[in-house]
């Protein structure tokens, strides 16, 4: 007997949805806390680790732009299901991994087929869910994305204290297997179309250039990460050097960020009422106020609080930003949230290039003047929605 979804409640598809989602996510900031058992596992040198992260997110980036044209053509549930069963595939096979460079390859491949999910699981929002309930549901899963950055890394130094290197790679495949499967007994079919494919999806992709409001939405979106991953670098160093944390200590001091971005749902359910638009903004206002406070002092109790204050705004920002683009973007939103989450992770690969070249002061100037850029920009937003 053929499933309905109909019959699933409201808050699975969420629950669903969000794990999911960090799970996903996750994968390309899994790396970072554990550098020394990458060296030692595959007898590599230091200078090469770091494309065990950067592998990922560049192919992660670029397959948005390929796979979200394709969903018109073969329906979101299709793409999110295959796509999860092929990134299990990928994760498991890394874990038997012996040789770096073939490590290197499948990571490459796994950050390509993991980007099937992210920007149609956004899509997918507005299919499933009243407008009414829309912002509170991109707010759990722009926290759930959003929290990966740290969660992805507390869970794989959690699983290298307690199991060996390939263990952490075997549970993530289990996680998303399952949750491929899940989805599919879940998720109704969404609508396809059956044109045969071309390149004028991908040329109708960057027509949404031409909106405006899409075009000022995806400019605060490029700040969102760059800003976070740059301040997060340059924090790192300034933890180690100035106040002589471990790696254990930064991780719980990170966690502080996990506080601010816990509020993001429940804030976000004020999006349909007083407008994407001015949450943007209020959100960049407070990011901004964070940023000014890390330039005017740097001791650990300031630096505590102004973490959650930085992160809280930028919680703010993403799920109004996504509640913008999903009502400006008519039919096509499955390709303007894969255009959504190429531009955040592109700015989230030029984040480490700031925050690793200036002392911490220098990049907080940095990093204030470019969401000061992106302030101005929020007066071209308007309230105009399908």
């Amino acid at each position: 007997m053929k499933y309905s979804f109909k019959k699933t409640p409201k808050w699975l598809f969420v629950l669903v949805l969000c794990i999911t989602g960090i799970s996903v996510v996750s994968q390309g900031f899994i790396m970072i806390p554990i550098d020394n058992e990458l060296i030692i596992h595959f007898h590599i040198h230091n200078d090469s680790v770091y494309f065990s992260s950067s592998v990922f997110s560049i192919f992660y980036a670029l397959g948005f732009l390929f796979f979200a044209p394709l969903s018109n053509r073969f329906g979101k549930k299709k793409m999110i299901v295959s796509g999860l069963i092929a990134l299990s595939i990928c994760t498991l096979v890394i874990g038997f991994c012996k040789i770096y460079s073939l490590f290197l390859f499948f990571r490459a491949l796994q950050g390509f087929v993991a980007a099937t999910y992210t920007p149609l699981a956004l899509a997918y929002v507005f299919e499933l869910f009243p407008p009414k309930n829309q912002g509170k549901v991109i707010g759990l899963l722009s926290t759930s994305f959003t929290m990966s950055s740290i969660l992805g890394q507390l869970l794989s130094s959690w699983f290298m204290s307690h199991y060996q290197f390939p263990i952490l790679f075997y549970a993530f495949a289990c996680i998303l297997f399952f949750s491929g499967v899940i989805l599919y007994l879940i998720l109704p079919t969404s609508a396809k179309h059956h044109e045969p494919l071309s390149i004028k999806y991908w040329v109708k992709m960057f027509g949404l250039f031409q909106k405006r409001q899409l075009v000022v939405s995806y400019v605060i979106t490029f700040t969102q990460f760059l800003s976070f991953v740059a301040i997060y670098s340059s924090l790192h160093h300034l933890l180690t050097q100035t106040h002589k944390m471990t790696n254990h200590e930064i991780l719980l001091f990170q966690c502080l960020g996990l506080i601010a971005m816990c509020i993001s749902p429940f804030i976000t359910s004020f999006i349909s009422k007083v407008g994407a638009p001015k949450m943007i903004t209020l959100g960049l206002t407070i990011t901004c106020i964070g940023t000014l406070l890390f330039i005017t002092g740097t001791s650990i109790y300031l630096l505590s609080l102004t973490n959650i204050l930085f992160v809280g705004g930028i919680s703010l920002v993403l799920p109004a930003v996504i509640f913008h683009i999903g009502h400006n973007s008519g039919e096509r939103k499955g390709v303007a949230m894969a255009l959504y989450t190429f531009t955040l992770f592109l700015g989230s690969s030029l984040g480490p290039f700031i925050g690793a070249r200036m002392n911490f002061e220098y990049v907080s100037v940095a990093i204030l003047i470019i969401l000061s850029i992106a302030i101005l920009s929020t007066r071209y937003l308007k309230q105009e929605y399908f």
